[in-house]
C-alpha cells in the first residue's frame, strides 16, 4: 500500500493518463468512434492496476467479450505487449456465458436477449468485473459503464456491483468515476456490514 507522497503521486499519474484519453476523444463521427474504442480499450486495461483481483492458479489474466463489441481490436493489440503484473493478457470472444468461466473482466454488450441478471450472477460468483457501455447498466448492476460526458469518453462506477462480486478497487479510480447507485435488489441490502 502506498503512503502519503507516493500516493498522491500516483493518484496523479492516473488522472493526467485518463483525464487526457478523455480528452482526446470527442463522440462525434466514426474517426472519433474509433478513437473512443481505442480509449475505452485503453480504460479496460488501466483499470486491471486499480482493482485487487483474487489469488488463483490462471497463467493468464484474461479479459473476455460476450455479445458485439468493435473493442475486440484494440484490446488485442494492447494484449500483444501488456502484462497484468506477471500474467499474459489474452483476450477471449464468447459466443456464450459459459465460455466466460475463469476470466477476470467481462465485456457485456447490450445485443438483444442479453441474459444480464445471468451475466451478474456469473460475475458475482466468480468474482469477475464487469464492464459495458449502454446507457443504464451501470444502475442495473455493472461494475463499470463507459459513458459520454461532455462529449468525451468517461466512465460510471457501482460501487455496490463491485463489492457483491468481491473486487476492492482503489480510491484513486473511484475519484475518477460518475458513482451510481443500482436498482439491483439483493438479500443484502439493508442489513448491517
Amino acid at each position: 500500500m502506498l503512503r502519503g507522497g507516493a500516493a498522491l503521486a500516483v493518484s496523479m499519474a492516473l488522472a493526467a493518463f485518463l483525464v487526457g484519453f478523455c480528452f482526446a476523444a470527442r463522440a462525434e463521427g466514426d474517426d472519433a468512434e474509433s478513437r473512443a474504442d481505442n480509449i475505452r480499450a485503453a480504460f479496460i486495461y488501466k483499470f486491471t492496476a486499480y482493482i485487487t483481483w483474487p489469488e488463483t492458479d490462471a497463467e493468464n489474466f484474461t479479459i473476455a467479450l460476450l455479445g458485439k463489441t468493435n473493442l475486440l481490436r484494440p484490446l488485442r493489440e494492447i494484449a500483444r505487449d501488456r502484462k497484468v503484473g506477471e500474467k499474459p493478457l489474452v483476450i477471449k470472444e464468447c459466443a456464450t456465458l459459459e465460455e466466460t468461466t475463469g476470466a477476470k473482466i467481462l465485456l457485456v454488450s447490450a445485443a438483444p436477449g442479453c441474459p444480464l441478471e445471468s451475466i451478474l450472477k456469473k460475475a458475482d460468483s466468480e468474482k469477475i468485473l464487469t464492464v459495458g457501455s449502454t446507457p443504464g447498466f451501470a444502475e442495473k448492476g455493472v461494475a463499470i459503464n463507459f459513458c459520454v460526458i461532455e462529449n468525451r469518453v468517461g466512465f460510471e462506477m457501482n460501487l455496490g456491483a463491485l463489492k457483491r462480486a468481491g473486487l476492492p478497487v482503489s480510491s484513486q479510480l473511484v475519484s475518477l468515476a460518475k458513482l451510481v447507485e443500482d436498482t439491483v435488489q439483493t438479500e443484502n441490502k439493508g442489513q448491517p456490514e
